[in-house]
């Protein structure tokens, strides 16, 4: 028996909505639970990094409402990196 054998990777199919990218985005970043770098996650998800760089603003900013109660905040560890907080409200 080959165990060595490669096995093939279904590609996933793009994202189609605004909304589907920004739940990767929470996804991502809350499942790593680390920095993640914006290329990098522009990578994983086939957008630009300027795009994810202006989505994850766009979340940060909404997380920062006071009626959301998400317990989440983003925040940029260096100019490239973001990574998420979790606090109990």
């Amino acid at each position: 028996m080959e165990q060595n054998k490669k096995q093939a990777v279904t590609p996933l199919e793009p994202l189609a909505t605004a909304q589907e990218i920004y739940q990767a985005i929470e996804a991502i970043l809350f499942a790593a639970g680390y920095p993640m770098r914006y290329d990098k996650i522009a990578e994983v998800l086939g957008i630009s990094a300027k795009d994810v760089k202006t989505m994850v603003k766009e979340l940060a900013e909404h997380y920062q409402k006071e009626d959301t109660h998400h317990g989440i905040q983003l925040y940029r560890t260096h100019s490239a990196m973001i990574s998420h907080k979790w606090e109990l409200k």
